[in-house]
């Protein structure tokens, strides 16, 4: 019983971080908006029906996030849906910083 106790415990707590690691992620995104688009965003924001994304500032921003995340997005990885809102973006790049980074023996 101890088992599922630790289990149960530890799923609880890895939830947990991953909600505030895309809180974060969030944040960060809607920070590199203003400071690339100089505009502010909501999570939800459908990016592309505001017209705050089109095909240049989508490049331009695309850029702005490899230099902040340190990750490369090759062009056939690229999904127009995953840049929809800030919340998908965030999704993208905490998948990305997780393939780029994975944890360390013991996380």
């Amino acid at each position: 019983m101890g088992r599922n106790l630790n289990g149960n415990g530890a799923l609880t707590y890895l939830k947990g971080s991953q909600v505030n690691e895309g809180s974060n992620l969030i944040r960060e995104i809607k920070a590199l908006f203003e400071d690339t688009l100089s505009v502010q965003v909501e999570a939800e924001t459908n990016l592309f029906e505001t017209g705050l994304l089109n095909s240049m500032t989508l490049v331009q921003f695309i850029l702005n996030l490899e230099e902040k995340f340190a990750f490369h997005f090759p062009m056939e990885d690229i999904d127009v849906e995953s840049f929809r809102s800030a919340s998908k973006i965030a999704e993208l790049v905490a998948g990305r910083t997780r393939n780029n980074h994975p944890p360390k023996s013991g996380e």
